[in-house]
């Protein structure tokens, strides 16, 4: 008798339902909605003792491993299963149900489950993982889940690297226009976005409501693009520092390339984000 496949379902996929609920706790903060329920569902059933916790941090452990050997990456993955066999089964299912039951209650479930998840092949194959360590599992299957998991670990930070070159040329830039990186526009989104200005804001609406709509999203980006960049040209002509005109001119050209591909990049929006922090920031040095 051939031994079943595993079937990736988002409804028990532990680290998709965390990352969809925390896109939601940004999408009720965003549309002025208090006490987002999202947030207490996940301070409710992702507290560090419980099953959906523990499971949730060995998502990440695999998740966050980035530029490891394959051997490494290899016996990371064993030492992860070895601990995830230690989590009870039917509690975990038992929580699953209820956190899919409590979301269902608070949002239209279907538009909820429908927003794409960055890594979300990386998120399934490790769900797959998991499963084949408690249940028989057809073991082909079982060994493409586990090439997809060493794979991420071993190029991901290769990837994030490439996808950081224009925001590494703003950081390079002069300490009086030293703009926004990746742990500064974090650090916003955590202070309920009181450092972003309208069109930040915008665009980050856009980009939670339409996550699911690319095509939505993709027009408005193409809109904004030429916009800011004739923003960012109009004040170039007052710096006077022509090692600063010829960066920012650099940086222009380089905002083109948020307008390439059909699918919106995670890294696409940043640049854009940083493309009005560009500007606010010039206003600011010259005010000075």
């Amino acid at each position: 008798m051939k031994t079943p496949r595993v079937t990736h379902s988002k409804y028990k996929n532990t680290g998709i339902l965390f990352e969809l609920l925390a896109r939601q706790v940004t999408a009720d903060t965003l549309n002025d909605r208090e006490n987002s329920p999202a947030l207490s569902l996940i301070r409710e059933f992702f507290r560090p003792s419980s099953e959906l916790g523990k499971e949730l941090q060995l998502y990440r452990v695999l998740l966050e491993a980035t530029n490891l050997s394959e051997p490494k990456a290899l016996k990371l993955i064993d030492l992860v299963l070895e601990q995830r066999r230690k989590l009870g089964t039917a509690k975990l299912n038992e929580s699953k149900y209820l956190l899919v039951r409590a979301i269902k209650d608070e949002y239209p479930l279907k538009e909820f489950l429908q927003s794409k998840i960055p890594n979300y092949k990386v998120y399934a194959s490790i769900y797959k993982t998991f499963a084949s360590g408690v249940t028989p599992s057809d073991v082909g299957d079982v060994a493409k889940s586990r090439f997809t998991i060493v794979e991420h670990m071993i190029v991901a930070d290769g990837k994030q690297h490439a996808s950081a070159t224009l925001i590494e040329t703003f950081k390079a830039e002069q300490e009086d226009l030293r703009l926004l990186t990746y742990r500064i526009l974090v650090d916003m989104f955590n202070d309920k976005y009181q450092g972003l200005d309208t069109h930040q804001k915008i665009l980050l609406r856009e980009y939670i409501n339409n996550i699911s709509n690319t095509n939505s999203l993709r027009e408005y980006m193409n809109e904004e693009v030429p916009r800011i960049k004739k923003e960012i040209g109009a004040r170039i002509r007052a710096i006077d520092d022509k090692v600063v005109r010829i960066k920012l001119e650099e940086v222009m050209n380089q905002l083109d390339t948020i307008k390439k591909g059909n699918t919106v990049r995670d890294n696409q929006v940043t640049a854009l984000m940083i493309g009005y922090e560009i500007v606010k920031e010039i206003d600011r040095v010259q005010g000075d």
